[in-house]
């Protein structure tokens, strides 16, 4: 097996520890990796990197961090055929589902890019013969932690809209899609991004997502999971008063009254329920079908 490696300040390193863990492809079973397993030392060096990056990143325009994020993007897609392989060995992901993660996390970058230069400042009116300024800055140094089921897209999204607003961040992939974010790791290296803008550590989220989110160098940190760890992450984080952006649970009910188009609810609903083999937060949770119509739908729903 290959030596896989963490990336932090524009270099590959190895836990200092030694300690790596596994990585299994779903369908079989079969370890297709190990991979090394962030400590504190790996955790602390990480977010120095971030924070010694940021002045100089924040600082830059967006006219001058556009073009970065645009070469991400297009190294995305020239890389394309490796992270749907990826998606599908080491997920599950069905390759159909597969096929569109990398264009759509290309597409969400650019448009983060783009979107950035809306950010624009405000006059406040407050008190006459006063002018009031609103500037917008950025937060610092910000962990992303990512959830399993959309690995590429949703380290893609944060990523782009932490970076296009001038933070530099701390990745931390979800650890049975690490093979994902090394290889996001390669793709980054590669298109002169300054070094410790980004930096993508790997290990388990009881540990290294836990150091990531107790670091008093940590300003922001952006997560999405399920709720459970959700409190856990913002316990974390609360003795040092960080930011939180939690997207937690999903899963909500569907009702389908009797006055229903069911081709038209089946429609809509079936794509959600078994896109990505049913594994991602908008498949609704529960059913709430009247009577009337129940048989109908459900027989048509699972066709």
């Amino acid at each position: 097996m290959d030596n896989y490696k963490m990336w932090i300040g524009g270099k590959w390193v190895e836990a200092e520890s030694g300690q790596t863990f596994a990585t299994f492809n779903p369908a079989t079973g079969e370890e297709i990796a190990r991979i090394p397993r962030a400590g504190q030392t790996e955790v602390d060096k990480a977010v120095a990197a971030a924070r010694q990056a940021f002045p100089v990143w924040s600082r830059m325009t967006c006219s001058e961090r556009l073009p970065v994020l645009n070469r991400i993007a297009a190294a995305i897609r020239e890389n394309a055929a490796e992270l749907i392989r990826l998606e599908v060995l080491e997920h599950g992901t069905p390759i159909g589902d597969a096929g569109h993660a990398p264009m759509m996390s290309a597409g969400n970058i650019e448009f983060a890019a783009n979107a950035a230069r809306t950010l624009l400042g405000e006059v406040i009116p407050t008190v006459s013969h006063t002018m009031t300024l609103l500037q917008r800055v950025p937060v610092g140094v910000c962990a992303i932690i990512t959830p399993w089921n959309h690995a590429l897209g949703m380290m893609a999204v944060k990523l782009a809209q932490a970076l296009a607003a001038g933070n530099t961040c701390v990745v931390k992939p979800p650890s049975v899609n690490s093979l994902i974010g090394l290889k996001f790791a390669e793709i980054l290296d590669k298109v002169e991004l300054p070094p410790g803008v980004v930096n993508i550590i790997t290990g388990p989220g009881s540990s290294t997502g836990q150091m990531l989110a107790s670091h008093p160098g940590v300003d922001l940190i952006g997560f999405t999971g399920s709720s459970e760890t959700g409190k856990v992450l913002m316990a974390a984080g609360s003795p040092t008063i960080k930011r939180m952006i939690m997207e937690l649970g999903g899963k909500n009910p569907v009702i389908v009254l009797e006055d229903a188009d069911i081709d038209a609810a089946v429609k809509h609903l079936g794509p959600r329920q078994f896109h990505n083999a049913g594994m991602h937060c908008s498949g609704a949770g529960r059913y709430y079908i009247h009577e009337k119509v129940y048989d109908e739908f459900v027989g048509n729903l699972l066709m």
